[in-house]
């Protein structure tokens, strides 16, 4: 859990650095705010910066199925019937969460490989 949470510091740093201070281009609407999509189409055309992406959102689900576990047993909290529920439950919305960030990154990425080749 040290390394996988050092690797999420790492990632957020990386993550806010990106998106809030623009590494990279940064689009204004006229009427005020950024285009946040076009940015993250753009970011995501890079196939390093989208295997790291999936990675990292491997760590994360790896790091949230073992949280809410380690999470009842901190609280002390056990219950012969919920408890296994609760971390089949943990579990699954570790795997949805994860999945669906990297399905984004992947989807961004092939759509921009798909509209360079067409």
């Amino acid at each position: 859990m040290i390394i996988s949470g050092l690797w999420l510091l790492v990632f957020l740093v990386i993550h806010a650095k990106t998106f809030r201070d623009g590494w990279g281009h940064q689009y204004e609407w006229p009427a005020g705010g950024r285009d946040l999509y076009r940015q993250e189409m753009e970011t995501f055309q890079n196939p390093l910066v989208v295997a790291f992406y999936v990675l990292t959102m491997a760590v994360v689900g790896s790091h949230l199925w073992h949280g809410l576990a380690s999470a009842l047993q901190s609280l002390g909290i056990s219950h012969e019937r919920w408890t296994p529920r609760f971390l089949v439950i943990g579990k699954a919305l570790a795997v949805l969460i994860a999945g669906a960030f990297m399905a984004i990154a992947i989807w961004a990425y092939m759509r921009q490989a798909g509209a360079v080749h067409a």
